[in-house]
């Protein structure tokens, strides 16, 4: 059945990642061969409108496109059983965990299924649909729309985020403020987590309001490491911990100093920094060559 776009009620649209990277392929192929797989929708039992529940690319390219209809197929089946049978056999691409926690949660608050109902219907265990449940409820809502939005992976948000929006300072919405409008990955929201978690005040005030400009001088400062030899990344890893753990040091006895300036201080330090001292004395000979003549 043709379906008018203006008809259809969207909304559902927040339950995937809508980027708008890989849009122009799709753009493409409707342009080259046309639409080839109908969307699916279901009627509204409130207003008798159609219910767009699969085919959201699809129907944001042809918009692009300036195209009035779309060619869809309507399940006989209510919103609830359409969105877990779209769960067993999506036709666009492969979910996320946040991705899967939005449908339960849409699921569960929308549509009064249990957790133990939603367990049984998707083929998962209870504990596969509480854990993804506490993650939508536990990740900050700027983080999401940026996930959501196609600017920062899922993986990314889960793994770093997550643990950024523990800081009960509001790091998490000042980075995510500062991270929208570009598209970032997994190792650069980890560079900047990472960086984050092990520096002063001073410092993730700068990452967080300028993460573009962080991400660049470290890119400077950590060139790509050389492939096929093994031997000489390990060394040169070694020698990019060795800059992070001084520069960590650095800010510790600044940190430290600041509040305690006593002779006292200053020998137990001495003490304990003569034999480092010598070790990096010697490295810094042994290499201070190779970088005179750079």
């Amino acid at each position: 059945m043709e379906l008018e776009l203006a008809q259809l009620d969207c909304k559902y649209a927040d339950l995937r990642v809508m980027g708008k990277h890989g849009l122009g392929q799709l753009v493409a192929s409707l342009t080259e061969i046309g639409q080839q797989n109908p969307v699916l929708v279901v009627t509204s039992t409130v207003d008798g409108r159609p219910v767009l529940i699969d085919g959201y690319r699809r129907v944001a390219a042809l918009e692009k496109l300036s195209r009035d209809t779309v060619h869809a197929l309507q399940l006989g089946v209510d919103e609830a059983e359409a969105l877990v049978m779209r769960q067993h056999a999506s036709t666009e691409q492969r979910r996320s965990a946040l991705e899967d926690g939005w449908l339960l949660r849409e699921l569960q608050e929308s549509h009064g299924k249990s957790q133990q109902e939603l367990a049984m219907r998707l083929g998962k265990s209870v504990t596969w649909v509480s854990r993804r449940l506490g993650l939508v409820r536990e990740l900050p809502v700027c983080a999401q729309d940026l996930v959501r939005h196609g600017e920062v992976p899922a993986g990314a948000a889960m793994k770093y985020l997550l643990h950024l929006s523990r800081d009960k300072n509001g790091a998490c919405d000042r980075l995510g403020a500062s991270l929208k409008g570009s598209r970032w990955t997994v190792r650069e929201i980890g560079q900047i987590y990472e960086t984050w978690r092990k520096s002063t005040a001073e410092v993730r005030q700068r990452i967080e309001t300028q993460p573009r400009n962080f991400c660049k001088a470290l890119a400077v400062t950590q060139p790509e490491m050389p492939d096929g030899d093994a031997q000489l990344r390990d060394l040169l890893k070694s020698l990019g911990r060795l800059g992070g753990m001084s520069r960590r040091l650095l800010a510790l006895v600044d940190a430290r100093l600041g509040s305690d300036d006593s002779m006292e201080l200053r020998k137990t330090l001495t003490t304990h920094w003569k034999p480092t001292f010598f070790d990096v004395a010697a490295l810094q000979t042994r290499l201070q060559g190779l970088v005179t003549h750079d």
